[in-house]
């Protein structure tokens, strides 16, 4: 659903499907995944990069450490 908490992020990325939250338009999403071997390759990858370079313990740690650094020494 378009609804996530990171659908921007997604639509960024190309990293699902993000359909209205109906059961028409869900229904119609998962059918366009099935139906599609090289759109689900394509989300998978897509999806694996947008972990990977968003959502990572160490890229996270990285960030709340600089969050940090600015807060201690402005």
């Amino acid at each position: 659903s378009d609804r996530v908490g990171f659908a921007e992020a997604i639509r960024r990325y190309d990293a699902a499907e993000l359909v209205d939250l109906t059961v028409d338009d869900v229904h119609r999403g998962l059918e366009r995944l099935l139906g599609n071997d090289q759109r689900r390759t394509e989300i998978r990858q897509n999806a694996h990069r947008l972990v990977t370079e968003q959502y990572d313990i160490d890229r996270i740690s990285r960030r709340l450490l600089n969050e940090y650094g600015l807060i201690i020494c402005p």
